[in-house]
């Protein structure tokens, strides 16, 4: 693969791991090589001409300390019902909030000019032009503390401001809500199909014409996608990029964890499938980056995306061979 073809986000690697503390202050996992090894990989990745970008959350803490300022009953966000913003993950067994599990606290919009300075501050040392925000793209959230109430559009003020504090880097978002767009050069877990509801009888790929030739997207992982053929098809459809998220260790190190969720991540398990996908996709690659130009539907399950260099692509989504518009694609 060429290294320069890829953008590599690096979770977990700050104030604890993928748990993070508040990001005032920045600590390199010591675990990962400290401040040290994170400079040896910031070389390495720079000489390979591979995007690197660290990546993490402004907008949740998800350990909290007795040593660092964040003080979860005076900077977390309440609820419409004043409760503390603590926020669970679903158990997948039964849809139900999983209040078991640890939470994470939602910080306030009125810590975000703060924080966002403090950690801009921190993030400067380490010489790192590319960042990763895990939530600014996906989040927009309010406080409803009692007499203190920050609605939803005061809190997209605070988070522009503070968004457009760090302009200076190359930023990478997650699901990319519009607000981040103009700030973004690169958007993962961009929704690729429709919500899917009965009333809806296509998927009309929108957002993907909107955004496409002005940064770089791709959805959710392919390889941890339920269904991995049709995320590469879209993709291909859509002139997204494809999306992985790996391990270093086996996927067996995080059974019976907090982070389950990575069930099929372990690079030797994934490598031969990601190299012979990106073979797969080849045909497809002068598309990159090129914007949109046309979409239509040729059949059932068949569609055709046309770009701005003239390229056409065809996608067949269907158990059947297609053969029309000058074309033959197999099933």
């Amino acid at each position: 693969v060429d290294p320069s073809a890829v953008v590599a986000r690096y979770s977990g690697m700050w104030n604890g791991g993928m748990r993070q503390g508040y990001a005032d202050k920045l600590k390199v996992v010591s675990a990962l090589g400290g401040a040290k090894g994170l400079s040896s990989l910031l070389e390495t990745a720079g000489d390979m001409g591979t995007g690197l970008y660290p990546d993490i959350d402004l907008q949740y803490v998800y350990k909290n300390s007795l040593f660092d300022s964040y003080n979860t009953r005076r900077d977390t966000s309440r609820f419409l019902i004043r409760t503390t913003a603590a926020v669970y993950p679903y158990n997948a067994a039964t849809f139900a909030l999983d209040t078991d599990a640890k939470p994470r606290y939602l910080i306030s919009p009125r810590l975000y000019e703060s924080l966002f300075a403090s950690f801009k501050s921190a993030y400067d040392a380490f010489g790192c032009t590319n960042l990763s925000l895990r939530s600014a793209g996906r989040d927009l959230a309010a406080d409803y503390r009692e007499g203190k109430v920050i609605d939803r559009q005061t809190a997209l003020t605070y988070l522009n401001q503070s968004l457009a504090s760090l302009s200076e880097y190359s930023l990478l978002v997650e699901n990319g809500n519009a607000y981040t767009l103009p700030l973004a050069s690169h958007v993962v877990e961009l929704p690729m199909d429709s919500c899917g509801y009965d009333a809806c009888d296509e998927s009309v790929p929108f957002l993907q014409l909107v955004v496409s030739g002005c940064l770089n997207y791709a959805g959710h992982p392919v390889n941890l996608a339920a269904g991995s053929r049709r995320s590469f098809l879209r993709a291909i459809e859509t002139g997204a990029g494809l999306s992985y998220t790996v391990t270093a260790a086996g996927s067996d190190r995080v059974r019976e964890t907090d982070y389950n969720r990575y069930f099929a991540c372990g690079w030797s398990d994934v490598k031969d499938d990601l190299l012979q996908t990106l073979d797969e996709a080849s045909a497809a690659a002068a598309t990159a980056g090129i914007e949109m130009t046309g979409h239509v539907k040729l059949a059932d399950g068949v569609y055709q995306t046309t770009f701005a260099n003239g390229i056409r692509v065809v996608v067949n989504y269907t158990k059947q061979a297609y053969t029309g518009s000058g074309v033959h694609v197999d099933a």
